[in-house]
This record gives C-alpha cells, sequence and structure tokens, in this order.
C-alpha cells in the first residue's frame, strides 16, 4: 500500500470519527467504489458534505489513482475501531442472507468479535465451505472431511 493512500485514509477516518459519521462515510465511500468497479459512477450529490470534501481534495490533488488502495485501507480502519474482522466463505453456490448471517453470528461468538462475512463462489469447493479470516483458513469442504477420513483410515 503506498504512503499515498494511507495519509488519505488517515485523514479521512480522521475527519468521520471527529463528526461521529464513520459508518455513514464508509457507507458513501463503499458505494463509490462498488459503483466505479461496475464502471457506474454515483450522484456523488447524495453523499456526506464531508465525504465530497474529500473527494474535492483528492481530485484537486490528482490522487484518484489511489482510491481503491484508499478504500480498502479506510475500511481496515474503520473495522478496527469496531471491533470487526472481515471473513470471506468460499462455497459451490452462492449463500442466501439468512445463511450468510447464521455463519457470521456462530464466527462472531467463536472468535469473540464482529465479523463481516463476504461470499464468494468456487467452483472447486464441491461441497461444504471454505471460510478465510485474514491468513487463518478454515476448511469445512468435502474434499477436507475426505482427506481427513483418508488420512484416519490409512494408520
Amino acid at each position: 500500500m503506498s504512503i499515498t493512500a494511507e495519509k488519505y485514509a488517515k485523514a479521512l477516518f480522521d475527519s468521520a470519527r471527529d463528526g461521529n459519521n464513520i459508518e455513514v462515510t464508509q457507507q458513501a465511500f463503499s458505494s463509490l467504489v462498488d459503483g466505479l468497479k461496475k464502471g457506474d459512477i454515483p450522484d456523488i450529490g447524495s453523499f456526506p458534505a464531508s465525504f465530497r470534501s474529500f473527494l474535492s481534495v483528492l481530485s484537486s490533488r490528482k490522487g484518484y489513482g489511489h482510491i481503491f488502495e484508499i478504500f480498502e485501507k479506510f475500511s481496515s480502519m474503520c473495522d478496527e475501531e469496531s471491533d470487526t474482522v472481515r471473513a470471506r466463505i468460499f462455497t459451490s453456490s452462492p449463500l442466501d442472507d439468512k445463511k450468510r448471517s447464521r455463519i457470521e453470528d456462530v464466527l462472531s461468538r467463536k472468535l469473540g468479535v464482529s465479523v463481516a462475512l463476504t461470499n464468494a463462489v468456487d467452483p472447486s469447493v464441491i461441497g461444504g465451505a471454505v471460510i478465510r479470516i485474514g491468513d487463518r483458513v478454515l476448511d469445512y469442504s468435502v474434499a477436507a472431511g475426505l482427506d481427513a477420513l483418508k488420512k484416519e483410515l490409512v494408520r
């Protein structure tokens, strides 16, 4: 991550925290990044004034090239502030919101922190799921279960 992106992220985070609007700023930033990834720029006028000011400064200093890095660092700072851990669950088909929410709840209880879970479809996961939390991988896939069974039978 570039030093420039870290500085912008910290400035935005400090401003959002001082204004007591971290969540609103995070939602606006997420909306912007999602739109940019889809090639669709959302209506910036609907964003909070403080975030629009940030975008104006970023534009005047030609910092838009760092927008995705800034978002990544800003999101990380927000998660840290709220004791939230981001996790990804890889499944063979998409999870519905109810299942995703239940898994989030279980992980939150086990880890003792709030967990924000995103689902990614991976056809190589034939059944079950693989959960990645930072550097940690929890493999509850059918393949992992069969490998464990094979090792047990070979002993």
